[in-house]
């Protein structure tokens, strides 16, 4: 529909009136040029396109007589289909549709067209091709014929208009000619601005401007000595073979490319492009009807449509709106942003994600990546996974070319910034630009990891992210001021950051505590959180050492058989690529079933060994680079691999700094010491510990160190308060303990834990770890309702003990169904032995349902009657006990509740019933809803007090026969199933305060402890640090950690009883033989009650 136009101004019009006539009708204008268009269009389409018919027309669609270029679509013939076009000649000749080719598989005729070579076919033409592409449905009145070819992915090659008489060469020449004359055409009177050329015309007249990019000029029409609109544009050289006009250079998922924008202007959604510099518009962007687009920053003001001729189309915004979703028959988008946001906008196909660059990656339109030379690739940009083990030597690099941001094995000690390689007189900005300013410096990339960091001044007045590939992220710093602190969002693996001029002495840190000062140094280890950039393999300077098997690599509970072919199987683990050279390898237990060998690319190649015994011994052929072997589960944390065909003493896997002749490259004394040492991670415990005045408290080294033994004697727990003979305070040797006085009461005592270098001056591995310790009145007995879940700690509760012998129990409550099976059978819990935290979202566990997993629709459940008649025999079965105070609720005999109500639920014989009022009737699953974790459903069907502090302790189970290669898999779970956990409590007691309790480590049998109690305690360790990293240092939500872990003594806080050496042994010297690993005993239990005592007080 064209909207008429308002009444034109007329001579006799008043002055007033005349203007205000004029200005409307030049207002109306756009609007009706466009609404023409339009509709001249359209019925150019009704003119000569007859849509699908099953015979040859006679008559145009409107009566007419036929005319050349006149075409309609008939199912019924050819292949697929044909295309058929009335030609000058008076007769219809068509031409099939299969794939959208016109050329045949062997690219040497047009389908439906005969026999004969393409060119025959072409001669055979008689008049115009009359469509501009093969995927229009309107025809152009000249158009140009669009030639496919076999293989190119739908590419077109333009020929211009094609007659059966022309020859190639005369069509190139015809070609050449038109280009010079619209050359001609466009740089005549071509204006540098829209607003000069709109200054040197009058209205109504047309002028052009200068473009860029794709666009050579632009054509508007001046609309008055404020406006214009723009008409046309013109296509540069640049728009021949540019990116847009290939398949293998694609968008990356920034749309926008700030270097081709207008600045200074705004383009309405009419197409108005108008001075303001508050706003800069975008070059055309190429879109997809009815796919979705999304902007960050401040969004768009304008959006502008355009069709795929890059005319104005309808459509378009002027509220500032995103997304916007692409309407059909749209091509292009232009869209008008704040000035401000320019370094930062991204306009993306897809909810909004971290900025990245506008920027083309080579692929294909299948999305299979093209890979350039190395040598091409900028800085950065080839990560070690793509470099072939031992692929770096001398003559590969230029002198110095790896420095050691570029390795994941030379790492930053406490101290990230280095004032050696600061750019002088600069400073970042946080969108990465450097800028003149000579009371600043910035500093190199420094490597960093979610969390927070500290300065020891507030001396970071800028600071600017990146992700692994050192591209600009969105989040860095650019107050007003400068600060001491930064908090590293998820994704940036990078940061620089400007300081003042001269900063010598500035140290930043990881933590929210900044410690004493160090100075800038490396060393050498790994860091397992850092992103691969040059692996070791993958260097001639860092060997494997004489073990080449390397346990935590394994894959558990599989094996690999010599074609490569995984199965599983709990006895086996397989190893990762073994690098091998040809020759015997040995190994010191028997213990290898199967091998499977590799070439240099990592290919299968056949040889390898499945005979079904368990053999000591492999020999490697020519032309092998690597092996996997499949050895024993009960063998895989002893395993040596070495070369040659003796056994040698075993030593743990690990590199070995030399270089390719073989001789050793020495470290410096103050670096990790002697070849071998284990890289040691910061040591592991509580931001903050809590412990009543009276009581001690006890951080012991080898729990919060993992590998405790290499590094014995270069540990240390310092306080802030002295070490002196009546002091509060001392290390002891295994641990710093603490014994504060009621006249500590309140206060805080700080320190940090530290591993040094054999030279005693260097902290090893990453920053030394800071930390408090509160001490609580042990005094207060504000009323407080705690409710306590877990597993079997739980369900003993025995910590509790502690703080019931002490005044302090007074105005303690405890809620739940169960009763501890300490002594003190006065505390209730919710705590069931051998749990793990994914039990409490399980349904059926050993008979008893989850009291947390309720129906999700309108009913409460009770559990099975099968639990309450176990519960109420005379011996219950272990996870049945205890439930003295609730189960008198249900009959002995059927276990069904003795008073329900309407809507209470049990489980019985594999189904549900239900109270209707009169009986127990079966429901099924579906009307219950399912069932889901509630905490206050839980609370209301068990009539359970709110609670004010709730403490939750589980993780032992969990984790009890994890290593590292299940570590990570179990642990997403568990933090999911936690966080659920949270939030389900948040949401129906929001002024509940939650404690996290991290376990206790295992109890060590002997000086050096056991395969099971050291895998386990690192395990543990490995726990207590996630922990720490995920749920630490969240006060502000009312979530605080409990350290248990770091606590309790290895041995003494375990059961044991004293072991003779031997059996004929009538000395007095004994051992300690822990009776149970993994339960305290009671004086751990103190020591747990201690720090729950400590927390509780402080939290009342």
């Amino acid at each position: 529909m064209i909207t008429a136009l308002p009444p034109a101004p007329s001579r006799g019009d008043d002055s007033d009136v005349f203007v205000a006539k004029a200005n409307a009708f030049l207002a109306a204008l756009p609007t009706f040029g466009v609404q023409a268009n339009e509709a001249a269009a359209l019925f150019h389409l009704t003119s000569h396109w007859f849509g699908i018919q099953a015979v040859d027309p006679v008559t145009s669609p409107l009566g007419g007589a036929l005319t050349a270029g006149d075409a309609y679509y008939n199912p019924t013939l050819g292949q697929g289909g044909q295309l058929r076009i009335y030609s000058s000649a008076a007769v219809w000749r068509g031409f099939d549709i299969d794939s959208a080719q016109l050329a045949a598989a062997d690219g040497a005729r047009l389908i439906g067209h005969g026999t004969g070579t393409v060119e025959d076919a072409l001669n055979n033409i008689d008049g115009n091709l009359n469509f501009t592409t093969l995927d229009t449905a309107a025809p152009a009145a000249d158009a140009d014929l669009m030639i496919l070819r076999q293989g190119s992915q739908n590419k077109k090659v333009s020929v211009g208009t094609v007659r059966s008489e022309f020859a190639i060469d005369a069509v190139l020449a015809k070609i050449a000619a038109e280009a010079a004359r619209d050359a001609a055409l466009i740089q005549a009177g071509v204006y540098t601005t829209e607003a000069a050329g709109r200054a040197a015309v009058t209205d109504g007249q047309a002028f052009k401007v200068q473009g860029n990019g794709d666009v050579a000029a632009f054509e508007y029409r001046r609309m008055s000595s404020d406006t214009s609109v723009l008409i046309a544009s013109y296509p540069s050289s640049a728009a021949l073979i540019g990116p847009s006009r290939t398949i293998f250079l694609i968008p990356g998922k920034n749309l926008f490319d700030k270097t081709a924008a207008t600045l200074g202007k705004y383009l309405t959604e009419t197409g108005v492009l108008a001075d303001n510099p508050v706003y800069n518009v975008s070059d055309y962007i190429a879109v997809k009807p009815g796919e979705t687009y999304y902007a960050n920053a401040s969004g768009m003001r304008y959006t502008c449509y355009f069709d795929k001729e890059k005319i104005v189309r309808v459509g378009g915004s002027d509220v500032g709106t995103s997304p916007f979703t692409v309407p059909q028959g749209i091509s292009y988008v232009r869209v008008t942003m704040f000035a401000s946001d320019m370094d930062v906008f991204q306009l993306e196909n897809g909810p909004t994600t971290a900025y990245e660059p506008f920027q083309y990656r080579l692929a294909l339109p299948n999305g299979v990546l093209i890979v350039p030379q190395a040598s091409s690739l900028p800085a950065g940009w080839l990560p070690g996974e793509k470099i072939e083990d031992r692929a770096i030597g001398g003559n590969h690099l230029l002198d110095q070319a790896v420095t050691p941001i570029q390795t994941n094995f030379l790492l930053a000690g406490k101290n990230k910034f280095n004032p050696r390689t600061v750019t002088k007189s600069k400073y970042i900005t946080a969108y990465g630009v450097l800028m003149n300013n000579a009371s600043y410096d910035t500093s190199d990339y420094i490597r960093v990891r979610p969390g927070r960091y500290k300065c020891n001044t507030a001396g970071i007045r800028f600071s600017c992210n990146y992700d692994a590939g050192m591209r600009v992220v969105a989040g860095g710093y650019n107050g007003d001021v400068s600060v001491d602190s930064l908090n590293i969002p998820a994704g940036v693996a990078f940061i620089r950051i400007a300081v003042g001029a001269g900063s010598e002495f500035l140290q930043l840190e990881q933590g929210v505590v900044s410690t004493g000062f160090e100075s800038y140094r490396q060393y050498l280890g790994v860091d397992g959180g850092a992103p691969i950039l040059v692996p070791p393999l993958a260097t001639n300077f860092l060997p494997l050492g004489k073990n080449k098997f390397n346990k935590n690599t394994v894959t558990v509970g599989k094996y690999l058989t010599p074609s490569a072919v995984e199965a599983d199987n709990e006895n086996y683990d397989y190893s990762d690529f073994i690098p091998v050279r040809p020759g015997p390898y040995t190994f010191n237990l028997a213990t290898m079933r199967m091998s499977c060998l590799f070439n240099e690319k990592k290919e299968v190649i056949p040889g390898g060994y499945d005979s079904g015994a368990l053999l000591n011994h492999i020999t490697i052929p020519d032309g092998v680079a690597y092996v996997r072997i499949t050895v024993a589960h009960y063998g895989v944390e002893a395993i040596q691999m070495e070369e040659g065909n003796v056994s040698t003493p075993f030593v743990e896997y690990r590199y070995e700094l030399r270089a390719a002749d073989g001789i050793p490259i020495a470290v410096d004394s103050s670096g990790t010491g002697s070849p071998g040492t284990p890289a040691v991670e910061a040591p592991v415990l509580a931001t903050t510990h809590y412990v009543p005045a009276g009581k001690e408290l006890a951080l012991y080294y080898e729990n919060i160190v993992r590998d405790f033994q290499a590094h014995a004697g270069h540990i240390g727990i310092s306080s802030s308060l002295p070490d002196e003979i009546n002091s509060p305070t001392r290390e002891t040797g295994e641990a710093r303990k603490l014994l504060p006085v009621l006249g500590q009461v309140n206060t805080a005592v700080n320190g940090s834990a530290t591993v040094v270098g054999s030279g005693f001056d260097v902290v090893v591995g990453a920053a030394g770890k800071w930390y408090q310790v509160k001490i609580s009145d042990p005094a207060k007995t504000t009323p407080v309702n705690v409710q306590n879940i877990g597993d079997s700690f739980t369900g003993r509760m025995t910590w509790a003990n502690v703080i019931n012998a002490t005044p302090a129990a007074a105005g303690i409550t405890y809620s739940g169904n169960r009763r501890a099976n300490s002594t003190n059978q006065t505390v209730k819990c919710e705590g069931q032995g051998g749990w793990t935290i994914e039990s409490y979202f399980t349904l059926d566990n050993r008979g008893y349902l989850s009291p947390f997993m309720q129906p999700v629709n309108a009913y409460k459940h009770f559990g099975p009657t099968s639990f309450w008649v176990d519960a109420n025999s005379q011996m219950p079965s272990y996870n049945a006990t205890f439930f003295n105070d609730i189960r008198e609720q249900f009959d002995a005999v059927t276990g069904r509740k003795k008073m329900p109500a309407v809507n209470d639920v049990m489980s019985e014989g594999g189904g549900f019933i239900v109270w209707n009022g009169a009986a127990w009737v079966g429901i099924s699953l579906a009307t219950l809803g399912g069932f889901a974790f509630n905490y206050g459903k839980y609370r209301a069907t068990w009539a359970i007090q709110q609670p004010n502090i709730l403490h939750v302790l589980l993780g032992t189970n969990d984790f009890y026969s994890a290593d590292a290669n299940t570590f990570p898999a179990i642990y997403a779970a568990y933090k999911a199933r936690y966080e659920q956990l949270i939030a389900s409590v948040k949401a129906d007691s929001p002024a509940c305060k939650i404690i996290v309790g991290v376990p206790v480590s295992s109890g060590r049998q002997g000086e050096y402890g056991t395969l099971t109690t050291e895998r386990v305690k690192r395990t543990m360790w490995l726990l207590a640090k996630n922990l720490n990293s995920d749920f630490g240092e969240r006060e502000a939500e009312s979530i605080y950690l409990l350290d248990y872990h770091s606590i309790v003594h290895r041995v003494y806080g375990f059961d044991f009883t004293p072991e003779k050496p031997m059996a004929d042994y009538s000395g007095p010297d004994t051992y300690n033989y822990i009776t149970d690993i993994t339960h305290c005993g009671a004086l751990g239990f103190a020591q747990m009650g201690n720090a729950y005592m400590g927390i509780i007080q402080y939290l009342r």
